[in-house]
């Protein structure tokens, strides 16, 4: 999927629970961006439809991301490209080579 880290051309950002300390000092969660990283979008393909019988990718975006992180990732996380929300389904660890994951989504609906 990615053979050199300049195929990375495109910035995500990652939302999460983070932690802020008030005027009492003391640390309480809050939503906000966890860290924003590089990535290459996998679109849809045609094979994954027909592998799958068009029912598991369809709709899915994936994102490929350097294995290393700031933090570490989870599905509760939501993404933001391109002025679009994505909610994470599943997080593909690359933990025999460390080199990329593969961050599996859906575009969040806009009500």
């Amino acid at each position: 999927m990615v053979n050199n880290p300049s195929e990375l051309t495109d910035v995500i950002d990652f939302y999460g629970k983070t932690y802020e300390q008030n005027d009492d000092g003391v640390m309480v969660p809050s939503e906000g961006k966890v860290f924003t990283t590089w990535c290459k979008v996998l679109s849809d393909l045609l094979k994954d439809y027909k592998s799958d019988a068009g029912t598991l990718m369809r709709g899915k975006t994936s994102f490929v991301i350097r294995h290393d992180q700031p933090k570490e990732i989870d599905t509760s996380m939501i993404i933001k490209w391109n002025s679009k929300t994505y909610t994470i389904d599943n997080i593909l660890k690359d933990n025999t080579y460390k080199a990329y994951d593969t961050v599996v989504t859906t575009m969040k609906k806009v009500i």
